[in-house]
């Protein structure tokens, strides 16, 4: 199957999908009093604080290659991924 690409030099931005899982509405953590999520939106290599969804809520999971699962720790791949920290609790 080959994809055609768009040569516009536009693309689309779409909100993600975010499923209630234990049935008392989608919560959500902002980004104020943030406790972690920090991305690198634009490419720039600044991280800012970004809105999230609450433990207990979850976003849908397409699966690409063919094992059948989705990677957990208990997958081979986590024995090659690497935790770097930008600052060391004092």
């Amino acid at each position: 199957m080959k994809l055609a690409l768009k040569r516009s030099g536009k693309y689309n931005v779409y909100d993600p999908l975010a499923l209630d899982l234990d049935g008392d509405g989608i919560e959500t953590v902002a980004t104020k009093g943030f406790s972690g999520s920090l991305f690198d939106h634009t490419n720039n290599g600044i991280r800012t604080a970004t809105g999230w969804i609450a433990a207990y809520d979850g976003f849908p999971v397409r699966k690409l290659n063919s094992n059948g699962g989705i990677i957990s720790t208990t997958d081979t791949i986590f024995q090659s991924l690497h935790t770097w920290l930008d600052h060391q609790p004092r």
